[in-house]
């Protein structure tokens, strides 16, 4: 059951992005992750944007990777109805791929200070910087 969820999660998550769209924010090309297996170049940025709701106690963090090959740069939270509180939205958590190789890259959906409780949400990558 925990696998089939972890495999639905995964699909409505590549489902929801766009392959190859870019953010022109800060005139810089930003690539959105959208599959388990991605391709990226030396000194491109990339993200990866995933629901959230930082209200609850619940965070995205990146765990898992080689940080010599690609370098977590921000973290953002935005929410989706700015008029209330406690509402959900999305978090981009933003890499730079910093040198070729390859490494996966898993992401954690939970509360950092629960230390023995396993992550509500998991999703993995593997990265190939060229």
């Amino acid at each position: 059951m925990k696998i089939l969820t972890i495999i639905l999660f995964t699909a409505l998550f590549c489902a929801s992005c766009a392959s190859g769209q870019k953010d022109s924010a800060n005139d810089s090309e930003v690539m959105r992750l959208s599959s388990a297996n991605s391709f990226f170049k030396v000194g491109k940025f990339f993200a990866v944007n995933l629901d959230s709701n930082p209200t609850t106690g619940y965070e995205w963090s990146a765990t898992d990777y080689d940080k010599n090959i690609i370098e977590l740069v921000d973290v953002k939270h935005t929410p989706t109805n700015t008029g209330r509180v406690g509402t959900g939205g999305v978090t981009e958590l933003k890499f730079l791929a910093k040198a070729s190789g390859k490494t996966g890259l898993k992401l954690i959906y939970s509360r950092q200070w629960e230390k023995d409780v396993k992550p509500i949400k998991e999703v993995a990558f593997n990265i190939n910087v060229e």
